[in-house]
């Protein structure tokens, strides 16, 4: 009997909420279109397809043509339909009620737009945790699919990962398939005729094997210079051809006929996991370094060689530990679920809430690889613009009884664990501003939510080291690059002199935070984040009370620490009126000492406003000058007022100052990575108010400012 094989081929297409438009637009015409396009023509090439929800969501709005043939295609059999959370979520991120919710809502869109009956489901970045089988069962899905990584992690040889297995969890029974990574690295990279190969090579004449490529669409048009190379080179018509050529030997199948028709290999419990290069971005970056080099050190004896299924990185959860912007996102997502599922389930405001929530899930800007993710300032403001939106849904739900507007309330103030951290923060809102506190960690403010704007001010990033950094130097400016290749192993730069620009942060990048800098201190080096404070305030512990009274909430914080070796107290209140836009600021340093205390004090703010160079963001002096975009940097003396605009929110950032102050800004801008080459990217503009101090032994020096959002 001759020796045979069922090949499945499925593509997973990809964007995120919040993506920009012409990306989209973009994408659709070198990749998914075009795909669509060249499938159509060979009718007997059956494939599986995943889109996710805000991909669909754009085409139904930019493109439904697109959705007209995906319906025809599913008719006749060439396509399957492949489910999943509908705006991508990391499943085991989310509550067990949006886990069920977010696959359900995706798989009635899909029947009652495509037509097609939904039986598996991707799951987003192959993120495993075993307690998934229960919600993706319980959802009505049937089967799944993850990468032979997880399988050899779970201690699988590799010649029993021709088929799918079985797993459970609470008597819920769930089928697995597992994706060849060898297809992952060949297609579309080498000739069609090596994936034939590949596949001959695995066929018994017990016809028994199913081998599975799935991976993302974008490589097929997206990635750099796989256009050319794909369409333009016709090398996935060639494909198409060389697949069809073997249909002696080589049954083209979709997942769930394979699973009506061949026996589960066996049963299998994964370990916590994801595809290989997800758990390497996920370890800590020396962990990280020392992994690659690892990997290296066996690729020298053979890329097949047994030790290799034995080098396994991290979790996927490792990025709340990594990044803490993720770790506050991650827990404000999770209390707003709360809030969400508290509001009665036949209501307006409920289905607008769960749909606002469940777009704030989508998982790209909780993480970062070799695509942008979290280092994307549109990426993670779509996040919070869609969590605020419920957020205020629920509110104006609880303060109306219908779901109706309510404007400004009063200030109302709450102590809880918000972030998850284990301690606890205090979280003051009067209906159109928010603020969250961290006395734990400097009394700094960690979250500004301007509501109404769904806007969060501080929502940027600190600059870290990445392991990817030592090859920047190396990297090529992409103009100047050729050949085609996958990007995990491109090394490309969209500019020059990225490597002057590698800066490490200290200090994670809030606002509220209490530095003491020394006479030889300056904005250079204070920028580069190499200034070392002289007092141990700024990550310090604080104490906090919170009271209200005459319609105001005030968060009083205090700490008693040291400045240039003497005693020192520092008392900050924060204070949130009804129905304003405005915080007032109170500052109040006391020498505790029996010297003299000369010292330059400074209260830095982190505020994200997305753009650092557009002509519409920029800074305005005290004489209402327009000092240049929000990446500029310079020492503003003697201002007594300062503000950051940013006209495309229609956001304005306004400072007053008691008494003037000298202001150091900067630029806070990145180095990372996406699938096109290293780039800069601007994250914030970070603003210090300074003032020099004198203080005689037991006095204190007191001023107040207020930061006033307009727009």
């Amino acid at each position: 009997m001759p020796a045979s094989l069922r090949f499945v081929f499925a593509i997973h297409n990809h964007q995120p909420v919040g993506n920009f438009d012409k990306v989209l637009e973009q994408a659709h015409e070198d990749s998914y279109r075009p795909f669509l396009d060249l499938v159509e023509r060979y009718p007997e090439f059956k494939f599986g397809f995943h889109t996710s929800g805000p991909l669909f969501e754009w085409w139904e709005r930019r493109h439904p043509d697109q959705l007209e043939r995906l319906a025809r295609l599913a008719r006749r059999g060439q396509m399957e339909v492949i489910g999943g959370g509908f705006y991508e979520p990391i499943l085991p991120l989310l509550p067990e009620r949006d886990r069920r919710g977010q696959i359900r809502a995706f798989t009635e869109y899909l029947e009652r737009r495509l037509g097609a009956k939904v039986e598996g489901m991707w799951l987003a970045e192959r993120v495993w945790e075993q307690g998934v089988v229960k919600s993706i069962v319980d959802a009505g899905i049937r089967w799944t699919v993850v990468d032979d990584f997880h399988f050899l992690c779970s201690g699988l040889a590799a010649d029993q990962l021709q088929g799918y297995h079985v797993t459970d969890e609470e008597g819920r029974v769930l089928r697995v398939f597992n994706i060849a990574e060898d297809l992952r690295y060949r297609i579309p990279f080498r000739a069609p005729k090596d994936t034939v190969d590949y596949l001959r090579s695995l066929a018994t004449e017990a016809g028994d094997r199913v081998v599975v490529y799935a991976d993302d669409g974008e490589k097929f048009g997206v990635w750099p210079r796989t256009k050319k190379h794909v369409y333009g080179d016709r090398w996935l018509e060639r494909f198409f051809e060389a697949i069809l050529a073997e249909s002696s030997w080589l049954k083209l199948s979709s997942f769930s006929e394979a699973v009506r028709e061949v026996r589960p290999v066996g049963r299998v419990y994964l370990p916590d996991c994801s595809y290989r290069e997800m758990t390497e971005w996920a370890l800590p970056v020396d962990t990280q370094l020392q992994y690659e080099d690892a990997v290296a050190e066996v690729a020298k004896v053979g890329a097949h060689h047994p030790a290799k299924r034995f080098l396994r990185g991290g979790t996927w959860r490792n990025f709340l530990s990594r990044y803490p912007e993720s770790a506050v996102m991650h827990a404000k997502m999770r209390h707003v679920s709360e809030r969400v599922d508290a509001l009665p389930l036949r209501s307006r405001a409920y289905e607008e809430a769960r749909q606002a929530l469940y777009r704030g899930q989508c998982n790209c800007a909780y993480w970062h690889g070799v695509f942008g993710g979290l280092y994307l300032p549109h990426l993670r403001d779509a996040v919070y613009r869609n969590l605020l939106a419920a957020e205020v849904l629920t509110r104006e739900y609880g303060a109306a009884g219908a779901g109706g507007p309510t404007g400004a309330a009063p200030p109302v103030a709450e102590r809880r664990d918000f972030d998850l951290d284990g301690e606890e923060e205090v979280h003051v809102t009067n209906g159109r501003l928010g603020l969250y506190v961290k006395p734990g960690l400097g009394g700094h403010v960690y979250e500004f939510d301007v509501l109404d704007k769904g806007a969060n001010l501080l929502n940027g990033l600190a600059r870290r080291r990445e392991s990817y950094h030592r090859k920047v130097k190396l990297a090529k400016v992409v103009a100047d690059a050729d050949g085609v290749e996958s990007i995990h192993d491109m090394v490309l730069a969209k500019e020059e002199g990225l490597q002057h620009r590698l800066h490490v942060d200290p200090h994670w990048r809030m606002a509220l935070m209490d530095h003491f800098l020394g006479a030889g201190a300056t904005l250079e080096a204070y920028s580069r984040g190499s200034v070392r404070d002289a007092g141990d305030f700024l990550l310090g512990v604080y104490g906090a009370d919170v009271r209200s009274k005459d319609g105001r909430v005030e968060v009083a914080l205090a700490r008693d620490g040291r400045i240039g070796g003497r005693a020192a107290r520092v008392e900050k209140v924060l204070t949130l009126g009804s129905g304003t836009r405005e915080v007032e600021v109170a500052y109040a340093i006391t020498n505790l000492s029996g010297e003299r205390l000369d010292a330059r004090f400074g209260s830095e703010w982190n505020f994200a406003l997305l753009a650092g160079r557009a002509h519409d963001r920029y800074l305005v002096g005290a004489d209402g000058r327009n000092l240049g975009p929000l990446a500029t940097q310079g020492v503003f003396a003697d201002q007594g007022r300062f503000s950051l605009v940013d006209e495309w929110q229609g956001i304005r950032v306004n400072l007053h100052f008691e008494a003037a102050a000298d202001l150091w800004v900067f630029p806070v801008e990145t180095v990372s990575q996406s699938e096109a080459g290293f780039e800069l990217v601007y994250q914030s503009t970070s603003v210090t108010p300074c003032w020099s101090l004198a203080l005689a032994p037991g006095s204190s020096w007191r001023t107040r400012f207020v930061v006033a959002i307009e727009g």
